[in-house]
């Protein structure tokens, strides 16, 4: 899921369900890693966390370099 929806959002296609994807993937593994072994180092989440809220945040109208745009996918 990483590779996919991460190529996704390197050439700019469906990225908002790509960001989707990556936080629902990053709960996921957070959950599983913490319930193998307590993880107060949040280290390897933290940085990944605040770059797709980050992501979620930016309007969708700044996306002018993206496949997304120039294919007119999600355009209202």
């Amino acid at each position: 899921i990483e590779l996919v929806c991460g190529l996704l959002l390197i050439v700019g296609l469906f990225t908002p369900w790509a960001i989707y994807l990556l936080c629902l993937d990053l709960i996921i593994v957070s959950a599983g890693f913490s319930y193998a072994k307590t993880m107060w180092d949040t280290n390897h989440v933290m940085f990944r966390l605040m770059l797709l809220i980050f992501l979620l945040l930016v309007p969708e109208t700044h996306y002018c370099i993206s496949l997304d745009t120039l294919l007119g996918i999600g355009a209202d």
